[in-house]
């Protein structure tokens, strides 16, 4: 393995993302 490699380490996107208070829920649809 390089040391150089990048490693995601998102998060899958859904509605149970926790967010700030205050700030706006995540959100998104399927179309």
């Amino acid at each position: 393995m390089k040391t150089s490699e990048w490693i995601d380490i998102s998060q899958p996107l859904n509605n149970n993302i926790a967010t700030w208070p205050g700030d706006t829920p995540f959100s998104y649809e399927v179309s």
